[in-house]
């Protein structure tokens, strides 16, 4: 079995944080396998959001037609996207956060809430975790 999972050690002024990683490297994800490394698009992504303290990437299933989509969920927001990568809606929602209470880095201004999240997570079903970052103690 190909899942990675291992601890790294962040910086800060005050104290080290621990993250936690976990990485599943045999799920097939939109017609990949091994998606983090071989579907480009979420490749460059997960660059881009690599300095976030928690992260996960989830494939849903659309329950009526079965069409995949990428979940990415992180302190703040749900980003949906399809295989190709095409961002399709996003926004902060509270019912499918990561972060445990007392941890976030919320900024007092509140974002922009995600409208479609709700009916997305009715109308789809969990089918696997591709990619987790979390802050471990």
């Amino acid at each position: 079995m190909a899942l990675v999972s291992f601890l790294l050690v962040g910086t800060s002024c005050d104290k080290q944080q621990k993250f936690e990683i976990y990485e599943n490297r045999v799920i097939a994800c939109c017609g990949i396998s091994n998606p983090t490394e071989n579907l480009e698009w979420l490749k460059t992504l997960m660059k881009d959001l690599e300095s976030y303290s928690a992260l996960s990437i989830k494939l849903y299933q659309d329950n009526a037609n079965n069409t995949l989509k990428i979940v990415i969920e992180d302190n703040i927001f749900t980003r949906v996207y399809n295989c190709d990568g095409e961002f399709q809606f996003g926004g902060h929602y509270s019912g499918a956060t990561n972060v445990p209470q007392g941890k976030s880095n919320i900024p007092s201004v509140s974002p922009v809430p995600c409208g479609q999240c709700e009916e997305f997570y009715n109308t789809h079903h969990f089918v696997g975790l591709i990619y987790e970052k979390k802050i471990v103690e």
